[in-house]
């Protein structure tokens, strides 16, 4: 039996307030960078979720981007109870 689960991909919409992308963008001129404040917050999820307690892996895979799948830790807390 062939488990076609693996390769179906979803997606799923993440909005970034006005007001987080005016504070990056405002520390981002400070700091004289010509970063994109978009690919700044993705790069900060990434790091946000690859350190979290639950069983993801985070990999940003373009400027607003990532890829989020299931790894599990030792130390990793269940979904579910």
């Amino acid at each position: 039996m062939v488990d076609n689960q693996q390769n179906i991909k979803k997606e799923i919409s993440v909005v970034i307030d006005d007001s987080l992308l005016k504070h990056i963008h405002e520390k981002l001129k400070e700091q004289h960078t010509d970063d994109n404040p978009e690919d700044v917050i993705t790069s900060f999820l990434e790091i946000i979720l690859n350190n979290s307690d639950y069983p993801l892996a985070a990999k940003k895979t373009g400027e607003k981007e990532i890829k989020i799948s299931y790894n599990l830790h030792s130390f990793s807390m269940p979904f579910f109870d």
